[in-house]
């Protein structure tokens, strides 16, 4: 496979816990289909609890071009927000893979804690009704 942002070849990474693809030139990070969020969960077990449907609200859902291409399936990716942080994300539509550039799941773990931070404090016992 190949890095989209400068067409490196990809090693093989153990991150969190999760066999995932890695530019050893940029830094990014390629994760398969359902990979982000079980290197989330590995890294924060905190943060099991909180998954996020990046395709859950459609009708403020906005979706970037991009220049890049899935280095599996060699679509175009899309950028797309994760949730409501200021993190963009390129996800491929195909395979449903995620890119992260160098130091974006450090930015969505601290956004998670926040937000994790937040449903606790002020929507508690709202979720505790729902769980």
């Amino acid at each position: 496979m190949k890095c989209p942002n400068d067409n490196e070849e990809l090693k093989k990474v153990l991150f969190h816990n999760v066999e995932a693809d890695y530019c050893e030139r940029c830094f990014g990070i390629w994760f398969d289909k359902d990979e982000l969020r079980e290197a989330k969960d590995n890294k924060d077990e905190q943060l099991n609890w909180i998954d996020i449907d990046l395709w859950r609200d459609k009708a403020r859902f906005k979706i970037y071009g991009s220049k890049r291409h899935c280095p599996v399936c060699r679509a175009a990716l899309c950028e797309i927000n994760y949730d409501d942080s200021k993190v963009k994300i390129d996800f491929c539509k195909n395979c449903q893979g995620v890119w992260l550039d160098r130091g974006e799941f450090k930015q969505i773990i601290n956004y998670l804690k926040r937000k994790s931070d937040y449903e606790i404090l002020h929507r508690y016992t709202k979720n505790l009704v729902v769980e």
